[in-house]
């Protein structure tokens, strides 16, 4: 309402603070030869989110305070009233009550009473390990026949918690027209294997063959979750410099997106929608 946005200073909005660490530490070297380079990569982080959602009401308060003689106008709330000795309890009150059929000023302890202050906090963490070993395997007519052979262990998580009074299980004192969700978490990780094949085979050859290579490349991956089998994915990848300045690259590939973490394990959320 107009009045409640003006009394906050604020309509309905959230105020964010992400805080992000990220830890990368990597060696590489050759091995003897001077044809084969390696390396080894480790990354971690996580990024935490707090978000204050601004501009609520509590539904069930604020239908407490237009119930009361004038819409709550020094009204003294009892939330238990089968204790009788106050143990564990306060004593709300609403001393200017609501501006439902005037204008007047609303007091902090009204306010207090039927807004809160939403949180939503949520967590995502990942860790990423990755090793290489890259080099030339032989020497052929049009060149050298390169190749990459490498290792990847990769995990994540996240865990969303949304503010008691949104979650859906909330039987009390839900908040009036925000949509109901509840706590959602989950983590993975998968491990890969991967090769690569870079095999010239025209290089300097007559007019329109500038140079012509072909690239090959498979990855094995083996996913932590029980409904995802071990995926095979690969790529034929042709490169034809027809000249030094005009070149055409193409293939086949087969590939899968993998799944965010949102898709794999939200809970239930209610959404809104039409159509026609």
């Amino acid at each position: 309402p107009d009045w409640m946005r003006s009394a906050l200073r604020a309509g309905r909005s959230t105020n964010n603070t992400t805080t992000t660490m990220m830890f990368t530490l990597g060696v590489e070297g050759d091995l003897p030869s001077g044809e084969h380079s390696w390396d080894v990569s480790l990354s971690t982080g996580r990024s935490d989110n707090v978000v204050n959602q601004l501009g609520s009401m509590r539904l069930t308060s604020y239908r407490d305070v237009l119930a009361s003689p004038n819409f709550g106008r020094n009204a003294v709330f009892d939330p238990n009233p089968w204790e009788q000795g106050g143990f564990a309890e306060s004593v709300p009150t609403c001393t200017s009550g609501l501006p439902i059929a005037d204008d007047r000023d609303v007091s902090q302890d009204c306010l207090q009473m039927i807004s809160p202050a939403l949180k939503n906090v949520r967590e995502m963490t990942q860790t990423i390990l990755e090793a290489n070993l890259v080099g030339d395997l032989a020497d052929m007519r049009a060149g050298t026949l390169q190749y990459a052979l490498g290792l990847s262990y990769r995990e994540n998580s996240f865990d969303f918690v949304p503010d008691n009074l949104s979650d859906v299980q909330n039987q009390v004192d839900p908040i009036a027209g925000l949509f109901p969700n509840e706590r959602s978490f989950g983590e993975f990780d998968v491990s890969e294997i991967y090769g690569e094949l870079l095999i010239p085979i025209v290089s300097d050859g007559p007019i329109g063959v500038e140079h012509f290579n072909v690239e090959l490349g498979g990855r094995i991956s083996d996913w932590s979750m029980p409904q995802m089998p071990n995926l095979e994915t690969y790529k034929a990848l042709i490169d034809w410099g027809i000249t030094p300045r005009y070149r055409i690259r193409g293939g086949f590939n087969r590939a899968f997106r993998a799944p965010n973490l949102g898709e794999l394990f939200l809970r239930r959320t209610q959404i809104f929608g039409g159509g026609g």
